[in-house]
């Protein structure tokens, strides 16, 4: 699992979905949604996607990202970063639950 982790040619993505599929097949416990790699999408790599294609705009008198997407604007504030970093916290800790449960 760690050299999934560490894999830098191995894409984002491909790496969640092979957690998900480890967690499954060692019947690993984790707290999720729905199931590790939905979550991890949306969550983190939807987030990580849509801030590369931000640009800054002022509103209200603050400086905030801005991301235009066919579907909605998203607004990446104080609020939406303090919740984003919130996220990568919480799946550090999980992925460390899960190296402690395979004994890595």
């Amino acid at each position: 699992m760690e050299e999934i982790v560490k894999m830098r040619i191995f894409e984002s993505s491909k790496k969640a979905y092979t957690i998900k599929l480890l967690i499954e097949a060692e019947k690993l416990k984790t707290e999720t949604k729905k199931d590790f790699y939905t979550d991890y999408v949306e969550d983190i790599i939807n987030n990580r996607n849509n801030l590369a294609h931000a640009y800054s705009e002022y509103q209200n008198g603050k400086e905030v990202l801005v991301t235009e997407n066919p579907d909605e604007i998203i607004i990446f504030d104080a609020e939406k970063c303090a919740h984003i970093r919130s996220n990568i916290i919480c799946y550090k800790r999980m992925l460390e639950s899960l190296f402690q449960q395979l004994n890595l």
